[in-house]
């Protein structure tokens, strides 16, 4: 594991390196020519991002917060899950292997006019934890991709949720959450992996007319309904 940045903290667990020990506590082992030392080293400071890439052959857990602006990379083959509340603003891509976001886990969005990081790569995702939605840099209505389904293979698990960072929780239905706020409608499809905005003035409100012509048409709709039940 290599940071440009790394100040370390609880929960950072590196299960293989080549050469020297490095490290205190844990258990070593040997796999190959290659030693592995799980840390069991505690504190609370947060593992600082300015570009991390991960390259793992068995296994790295992170449950301290992952912060910076830099990208996160993960290069397998093996299985990276992040435990943490992170909040770095880059980019995550999974190049090989296994990224899991645990369930008490959670990774920040942040969604802008200009665009959005996003969840890419060729690996596997299984996103079981919260994407938080840092939406402050939204002007107006938009359309951007988080997670690259068209690449990743992508596994919702059941304890998946999507909130705004700091706010409210949105509401699933068949695999689409919502959330509805005074300046719009905000909505992410599983299936695209794709947000959208719509501003609450690109709601078409019919006219009373038109209003008045639904209403008949619901009422002619719903004695049909009535008379297609069994007397």
């Amino acid at each position: 594991m290599t940071s440009g940045a790394a100040k370390g903290g609880s929960g950072v667990v590196v299960v293989r390196y080549a050469g020297a020990e490095a490290g205190t506590g844990g258990a070593i082992s040997t796999v190959g020519s290659d030693m592995v030392h799980q840390f069991t080293s505690t504190g609370s400071s947060a593992l600082d991002l300015s570009g991390l890439d991960l390259d793992a052959r068995l296994g790295v857990t992170l449950t301290s917060a992952v912060t910076g602006s830099g990208d996160l990379i993960y290069n397998g083959p093996g299985l990276l899950t992040l435990a943490g509340d992170n909040t770095y603003t880059g980019n995550t891509t999974v190049s090989a292997g296994t990224l899991t976001l645990a369930n008490m886990g959670s990774l920040l969005m942040d969604i802008n006019d200009g665009g959005s990081n996003q969840l890419l790569g060729d690996g596997a995702l299984n996103l079981d934890g919260a994407l938080k939605l840092d939406v402050d840099g939204v002007t107006g209505p938009g359309s951007w991709l988080l997670v690259d389904v068209d690449n990743l293979l992508v596994m919702y698990d059941g304890a998946f949720s999507i909130a705004r960072n700091g706010g409210p929780a949105f509401t699933e239905a068949g695999d689409v959450w919502t959330y509805s706020e005074a300046g719009g409608n905000w909505t992410f499809t599983e299936a695209t992996g794709t947000l959208d905005f719509t501003a609450a003035s690109d709601v078409i409100i019919p006219e009373p007319a038109s209003l008045a012509l639904l209403g008949l048409a619901a009422s002619g709709l719903g004695g049909y309904i009535r008379r297609r039940r069994p007397a």
